[in-house]
């Protein structure tokens, strides 16, 4: 499991909290860095914030879309709306 969030805050508890229930987790501060480090071949899905600075999660998967990698994304986020999840 890929865990993609901005706020070290959030990524370390998140990873605690999914270690804790026996997933095996990498974190990732930005979707750039977890493209540059993704492995396609590994299976496994990714848990990306929807807003980050750099790229969104939403960008994340468009970007997952293009390499031609169906990999399962769960979207989180602090401050959601609807639109946002009807995207």
């Amino acid at each position: 499991m890929y865990l993609v969030d901005d706020d070290p805050g959030i990524l370390k508890a998140v990873t605690r909290l999914l270690s804790m229930a026996g997933f095996q987790v990498r974190g990732f501060l930005s979707a750039s860095e977890f493209l540059r480090q993704h492995d396609p071949d590994c299976v496994g899905c990714v848990i990306a914030d929807v807003a980050m600075p750099d790229m969104s999660g939403l960008e994340l998967q468009q970007a997952l879309l293009h390499s031609s990698c169906s990999r399962p994304i769960i979207f989180i986020t602090g401050q959601g709306d609807i639109p946002t999840s009807a995207q």
